[in-house]
């Protein structure tokens, strides 16, 4: 094997060790219990500041439809509320409550103790 096949090995390894400790997470967060589904959890981990509605939806390769939806259960859980961006009134910032902050701790820190298992 010369150094280039070594490399494009070495590689190919890493690639496949990131997307297998991918699945092994999110595999995970099916484990945390049926209160949230896995796309609302990712909205959580991807919240920890107020986001527009559309950028979260290009974030998570998901349909504005699909997260109007999603951010509508989230609101009836009270973990999100929705308010209009005071830089442009026709887009709406989602924000975590005090509840989805904790809901969002929780979950990185089962993420974290995953992570180390």
């Amino acid at each position: 094997m010369t150094i280039a096949d070594d490399e494009t090995f070495a590689r190919g390894e890493m690639l496949l060790s990131i997307a297998l400790l991918y699945w092994a997470l999110h595999d995970r967060l099916d484990c945390l219990g049926p209160e949230l589904s896995k796309q609302e959890r990712l909205i959580l981990m991807r919240l920890p500041m107020p986001r527009r509605m559309g950028d979260l939806a290009r974030t998570m390769q998901a349909l504005p439809s699909t997260l109007t939806v999603l951010a509508d259960g989230l609101e009836e859980k009270g973990l999100l509320v929705r308010q209009r961006d005071p830089d442009d009134r026709r887009a709406w910032l989602l924000e975590l409550t005090d509840e989805g902050h904790a809901a969002r701790r929780d979950l990185l820190d089962r993420i974290e103790i995953a992570l180390r298992e």
